[in-house]
């Protein structure tokens, strides 16, 4: 018989491009006797629904499910569901990783430098590779769904940045971003990759309802560049005093 994890990656493959105001990542995933055990990390409208999508495209593969662990899974708002779906719409395949975070929590902890010196914030971690990128750009959003600019260029453009801080090139098109975040709270950050056009301001925006006329503007732009996206998301917390 077939290995219930191959069969369980596979749909899910499939299946989580399709899930509606959510992005969600398979973070974990195994056996559990005839079955498999998983964890789901990301973002969701509504993270229960979510779930369910999870558990019936499993179920229609034939794959038992022993549990699911959503608590990874953050709740945003229903105005963010737009620019979610618009993101998740041009997808990269399942295998690309050219962003990824070692983890999910960052504790806040007092800075003694740079832009929050003498605040607390938590320093996350972010290595982005980019060797095989012709251009790519870089957006950070917040709790409230604020999408800001970060980097947009290539490879050398990341290299002349590197300040050994902050940036540090690890070589080979690899970078590690350790980035400070004064808020607890979810964050995202999206990379876009492809032809350029990344300076676009269809991309950036501000809180609230991202409206049919911007994601009109935002696909029109992603299907001129050739556009793919990708998303890690993390929390900040501050679980210990500071």
């Amino acid at each position: 018989p077939a290995d219930p994890a191959v069969v369980a990656t596979a749909a899910l493959d499939k299946a989580l491009p399709g899930v509606a105001c959510a992005w969600l990542d398979v973070t974990k995933l195994g056996r559990s006797g005839e079955g498999v055990a998983l964890a789901l990390g990301g973002v969701a409208g509504r993270p229960p629904e979510a779930q369910a999508a999870v558990a019936r495209a499993l179920a229609g593969a034939g794959v038992g499910v022993a549990d699911i662990d959503a608590s990874g899974v953050a709740p945003i708002e229903p105005t963010e569901c737009n620019s979610i779906d618009a993101f998740r719409s041009i997808r990269a395949p399942a295998g690309v990783a050219h962003i990824r975070t070692a983890q999910r929590d960052y504790e806040m902890v007092m800075q003694s430098e740079g832009k929050f010196a003498g605040k607390a914030a938590a320093p996350a971690v972010i290595e982005l590779d980019v060797g095989d990128l012709a251009s790519f750009g870089l957006f950070g959003i917040d709790p409230t769904g604020a999408i800001e600019a970060g980097p947009i260029g290539n490879r050398a453009t990341l290299a002349g940045l590197a300040d050994g801080k902050q940036l540090i090139d690890l070589g080979n098109g690899r970078f590690r971003f350790i980035i400070p975040v004064d808020h607890t709270g979810w964050s995202g950050l999206l990379l876009l990759t492809g032809d350029g056009g990344f300076e676009n301001a269809a991309i950036v925006a501000g809180p609230g309802v991202r409206t049919g006329a911007w994601r009109r503007q935002f696909e029109a732009a992603a299907a001129k560049g050739s556009w793919r996206s990708e998303m890690v998301w993390f929390r900040s917390v501050d679980a210990v005093s500071n």
